[in-house]
């Protein structure tokens, strides 16, 4: 278990924090397998086209990172997400599924 406040130990994962951050969408695709998918809060997006087309429709936000697990494959942030949206901020799990040096799925689900 690894616990951290600034940016995740795993390259993929901390060059999708600063994706997010940017609200990059082609750089945030970019790091998933060709088909990987992303399940948010019940709505899942499959491909690199459809989570470019997932993260351009959601708010500007800032991560800030709050506690990382790690399991093998698998990496689980809880984190803040702050950002222009009346409830900000946020609380959310992230749930990484790797694959080699890419993501091959993303849940986020509030807390």
């Amino acid at each position: 278990m690894h616990t951290s406040t600034a940016s995740s130990t795993h390259p993929v994962v901390a060059a999708a924090i600063e994706a997010l951050d940017a609200h990059d969408a082609e750089a945030l695709a970019a790091l998933f397998v060709a088909d990987g998918c992303v399940d948010d809060e019940s709505e899942t997006h499959e491909g690199r086209s459809a989570i470019r087309r997932w993260f351009e429709a959601t708010p500007a936000t800032r991560i800030e990172l709050l506690h990382e697990e790690s399991y093998g494959s698998e990496v689980e942030l809880i984190a803040k997400a702050h950002g222009d949206y009346p409830q900000s901020p946020l609380s959310f799990r992230y749930g990484f599924e790797l694959e080699g040096d890419r993501i091959a799925s993303l849940k986020i689900s509030l807390i």
